[in-house]
């Protein structure tokens, strides 16, 4: 078979045909992985099946509770920027009761002199 040098799928499987040491382990190995992969797909049917309208309910039922708690926290957080700004008015994160010298008033800062 001729592939082009773009090709490396039809290399690969060039490669298998003329390999007559790889070819019957592969084909094993293939089948095997054919039969459990049936076996799996045919479990997650038979769950899905069988406990589909209660995944899909807890899905459900938790996605709710997300959303309220979500809803909850905005809520609580907003009451608290409303009653901040009411109590300090727009001073938020800004001590009221010391006033911080800034620019030439504010003292140099020195290290203790080691005796």
């Amino acid at each position: 078979m001729e592939c082009g040098s773009q090709d490396a799928f039809c290399q690969l499987t060039n490669w298998f045909t003329q390999n007559d040491l790889l070819a019957p382990w592969l084909v094993e190995v293939l089948g095997r992985f054919g039969v459990h992969a049936n076996g799996i797909i045919g479990a997650v049917a038979q769950v899905a099946r069988d406990y589909g309208q209660a995944i899909v309910g807890l899905i459900g039922v938790s996605f709710g509770i997300w959303r309220w708690w979500r809803y909850r926290e905005h809520i609580l957080h907003k009451r608290l920027a409303e009653y901040r700004k009411a109590t300090l008015g727009d001073n938020w994160g800004r001590s009221t009761a010391v006033s911080q010298p800034t620019g030439r008033d504010a003292p140099a800062l020195t290290q203790p002199r080691a005796t």
